[in-house]
């Protein structure tokens, strides 16, 4: 592959994936939480989704043009999951500062990370892992078969719809009262 087209190439993943991790970031805990992180931290979220995203993708677009990139499809959707796991601690780890800053919640607690804050990052490394396990997998299957990858962008985004809407049907309609 040329150098202008593995360039190409991972000018669209960097793209992709910043444009999916600044409104997964910004959308799921919006959804979830709503106002009680308050506008700064969403966008702080956004721009930390889509940043760390933009890396990922650059990342993941030569990573897979290696023999990395032939693995099966189930090996391929658990790489994916335990990336996009670690994708996740590291925006929910600056959401959980950011919580710190404005509330007064301490980092650490007696020597262990505050539960808020613990949770925080839990929540996030668990929605990214599932989201880019399938995501990332079908994404790298797109443009190996020179398939449209807009399809697997747009699901992606939305999925903290589908997460919310999951939520909300399993808690039988009290996770509105979250959002108060």
């Amino acid at each position: 592959m040329s150098e202008s087209l593995g360039s190409q190439v991972s000018w669209k993943w960097a793209r992709d994936f910043a444009l999916v991790g600044a409104v997964s970031s910004f959308l799921a805990p919006a959804l979830i939480v709503g106002s009680w992180l308050g506008v700064g931290t969403l966008v702080l979220l956004a721009l930390v989704g889509g940043a760390t995203g933009a890396g990922l993708g650059v990342v993941l677009a030569r990573l897979l043009r290696t023999p990395i990139g032939a693995l099966s499809w189930p090996l391929m959707v658990l790489g994916m999951g335990a990336l996009g796991a670690l994708w996740g601690v590291v925006v929910g780890l600056a959401g959980g500062l950011m919580l710190t800053v404005p509330d007064g919640i301490e980092v650490l607690d007696q020597g262990h990370v505050n539960p808020v804050v613990a949770a925080f990052i839990a929540c996030a490394a668990l929605a990214a892992g599932l989201q880019l396990a399938w995501f990332g997998a079908a994404y790298h299957r797109a443009v190996r078969a020179s398939a449209p990858t807009w399809i697997a962008v747009v699901l992606a985004c939305g999925m903290p719809l589908v997460g919310w809407a999951a939520l909300l049907f399993l808690s039988g309609g009290a996770m509105v009262g979250l959002r108060a």
